[in-house]
């Protein structure tokens, strides 16, 4: 495991492969590394990918998510994930992630709005996702057993991204260098596909 080193390519031959690093923090190229075989699993960005397909770009669905996670009593009995909505009137889903956080009987719950609107402006992941985005969509959502809306408003950071994934490519191999993971087959970040 190498830390602070970010992946720029690969090179190979009859004899073996190297894969070239930059440091993270400064830029700086840093030493090529040998290897026999080298897996790029450096995700739907990949670098790797990149090179044997210049022409690759992710593909934005129209659909923006913001996620947060709010500390709040549990909901009903504490184990329930709830899926409620639709992504083209505003769909949230909602579960536990930690009981008793705060040593009184809350719980972490983790949080993510989602809506699909005629839109080629994907969200940023690289920065804080804006209340004033998604909020008018549900701020009157309230049940006996959740106000949704303060569930948001409470949420102790509220991040955003888009739902992109990329076309299939016909090669994941080549040579020594094969494409594992989001580098070969990234799918939208829902309905466990990351568990796919």
């Amino acid at each position: 495991m190498r830390t602070d080193h970010e992946c720029t390519g690969v090179e190979q031959n009859e004899r073996g492969a190297r894969v070239h690093f930059r440091q993270t923090t400064t830029g700086k190229s840093l030493e090529s590394v040998p290897a026999d075989v080298v897996v790029a699993c450096d995700g739907i960005n990949s670098v790797i990918r990149k090179q044997f397909y210049p022409n690759d770009k992710v593909v934005f669905s129209g659909i923006n998510t913001w996620r947060g996670i709010t500390r709040r009593k549990p909901i009903l009995g504490g184990h329930t994930y709830m899926r409620v909505g639709s992504i083209l009137t505003g769909k949230i889903v909602i579960y536990p992630i930690i009981d008793d956080v705060d040593g009184a009987g809350s719980q972490l719950i983790n949080w993510m709005a989602e809506i699909q609107r005629d839109t080629t402006e994907a969200n940023d992941w690289n920065k804080p996702g804006n209340l004033n985005d998604f909020f008018p969509i549900f701020e009157n959502w309230r049940f006996d057993w959740l106000d949704v809306a303060r569930m948001i408003r409470d949420a102790d950071q509220i991040l955003e991204y888009p739902m992109i994934d990329k076309d299939p490519i016909d090669t994941w191999t080549f040579g020594r260098v094969t494409l594992a993971g989001d580098t070969a087959h990234p799918m939208y970040p829902r309905g466990s596909n990351g568990a796919a």
